[in-house]
């Protein structure tokens, strides 16, 4: 669904929730949207289905999507921890290099975090570790022998797929489920309560960062029992690219354009003054409608040259003789007007 601007988008996602099915997830990119989106609902008294409160809606981020999913399977094996995976990644790479495949540079804890989310990059673009081997190995193999940085990038990419390999193992040794697995699980058989509808109000991850990548949009088009998946998305996010990237990632959708609500006209509202008020609070303000302020002080700086008692300045009095006419030597000399004149002192 192609909105114009933000209020068609929001309205856009108001009357999506209202017409949806009770079992529906809308995705957002962060809590902090969920929260903002959930305020915006309930302030244009949106519907929502079953005719509950838009606070019951449920308005899932990426992650949260995942765990509610989980929570919808009957006895699932459970979820592990961000910190259970990274510790089974650095015992991976210690097994990798066991194995007779080290890494070209000294191992760190921030580098275990680092190699376990290219880890899940892969999966999450949906390229398998195999696939990630061929295609490196065949592009390097051929320059090792003359080229010192393709054979350092070739024993790192051994030891890349070791270290996930070992991976794999152990957390198959666990019993115990990760976000690939949960969702390949999830596409094997539907849950005794599926979802029947999901609305994604985020783009992808090339748009934004909190949005989905092509491994959740192809869940969603494979995920059983889910009967229909809505799109909503500003024209600026789909005019840079998010449309041709949807064709590829849910082929065969459709598109509408969402009407714009009625909106009345903003109002500019002004603080009451009271009757006797001044009109001018400020010094400047006040002094400015002073009678004579509009003309120039006796005792004040002219605009056409400095004060006539300030240092080195050559006035003469009125009684003085050629008083009132400019020195032949001073400059603009013959334009009619008195002038001051620096010295040098030095």
């Amino acid at each position: 669904m192609r909105a114009a601007g933000l209020p068609a988008f929001q309205g856009a996602i108001a009357r999506a929730a209202a017409d949806a099915d009770p079992e529906c997830a809308v995705l957002v990119p962060t809590r902090s949207a969920a929260a903002h989106l959930a305020r915006t609902l309930a302030a244009e008294g949106a519907a929502v289905p079953g005719g509950a409160s838009p606070a019951s809606l449920r308005l899932l981020t990426r992650d949260a999507f995942y765990r509610h999913l989980h929570a919808r399977l009957a006895s699932p094996p459970r979820l592990l921890a961000d910190v259970e995976r990274e510790a089974l990644a650095r015992a991976a790479a210690r097994d990798a290099v066991r194995a007779g495949a080290p890494p070209p540079f000294r191992l760190r804890p921030g580098l275990v975090r680092l190699m376990l989310a290219f880890h899940d990059d892969l999966a999450r673009h949906g390229r398998s570790v195999d696939t990630f081997e061929r295609l490196a190995v065949d592009d390097l193999e051929p320059s090792v022998a003359v080229d010192r940085g393709a054979r350092r990038l070739l024993g790192q990419t051994r030891f890349l797929v070791a270290a996930f390999r070992a991976f794999a193992a152990r957390l198959e040794a666990t019993g115990a489920l990760d976000e690939h697995g949960l969702r390949a699980l999830l596409m094997a058989a539907a849950p005794p309560r599926p979802l029947r509808e999901v609305i994604v109000t985020v783009a992808d991850r090339a748009a934004q960062p909190g949005g989905l990548y092509p491994a959740d949009f192809d869940l969603a088009a494979r995920l059983p029992a889910l009967a229909q998946v809505t799109v909503i998305a500003t024209d600026a996010v789909l005019d840079a690219g998010f449309r041709e990237r949807l064709d590829d990632l849910l082929p065969g959708i459709e598109e509408e354009r969402a009407a714009a609500p009625p909106r009345p006209p903003p109002l500019l509202v002004a603080p009451p003054v009271a009757p006797d008020a001044p009109a001018a609070d400020s010094a400047d303000a006040a002094a400015a409608d002073e009678p004579g302020a509009d003309e120039p002080r006796a005792d004040g700086p002219r605009a056409d040259g400095p004060r006539a008692d300030a240092p080195g300045a050559d006035a003469r009095g009125a009684d003085a003789p050629g008083a009132g006419a400019p020195r032949a030597d001073a400059p603009g000399a013959g334009v009619g007007r008195r002038h001051f004149v620096w010295r040098d002192r030095e």
